[in-house]
């Protein structure tokens, strides 16, 4: 299963293998909502760079 959700990334760092990024989520009326950090379903639950760049391959 996935979501989509648009964050202000206010977090990208490198551990254990893997990416960790977090951020506030952005809501409709443009104010800011829950911090928000995606993780993945592997045991250490770090992203790869796919799971946290953008769709141009770019680094937040």
């Amino acid at each position: 299963m996935s979501y989509a959700k648009t964050i202000v990334c206010l977090a990208n760092s490198f551990k254990t293998g893997g990416w960790r990024v977090a951020g506030k989520e952005k809501v409709a009326d443009g104010q800011y909502g829950d911090w928000i950090r995606p993780v993945s379903g592997r045991e250490s639950a770090e992203l790869n760079r796919a799971e946290s760049s953008y769709a141009n391959y770019r680094m937040p």
